[in-house]
């Protein structure tokens, strides 16, 4: 009775390990989307979404809204988000 309980449990290890890496692969580029959206544009293009945590960056502002801030009330004449979203149903009538 004790082997064949080892035996099951030894059976769902790769079950497992599997199911380990394809959930890491799965969260770092989301983890890495949301920590870039946070981010000001200076930040993003000079630098890897990793070294948020780092110090060193000489830039006091890390983490901002304005990415959000921009997406929702509009940026440089573009529209803002929320208006776009209204209009996209009446362009397939």
């Amino acid at each position: 009775m004790k082997r064949a309980k080892i035996n099951h449990v030894l059976n769902k290890i790769p079950l497992h390990v599997i199911t380990i890496l394809i959930l890491i692969i799965w969260i770092v580029p989301t983890l890495g989307l949301l920590i870039t959206s946070f981010r000001p544009v200076t930040l993003i293009n000079t630098t890897g979404w990793w070294t948020f945590l780092s110090a060193d960056t000489g830039d006091s502002e890390r983490f901002t809204f304005n990415n959000y801030i921009d997406a929702l009330v509009g940026y440089r004449g573009n529209k803002p988000m929320w208006r776009t979203a209204l209009q996209g149903p009446s362009l397939l009538i």
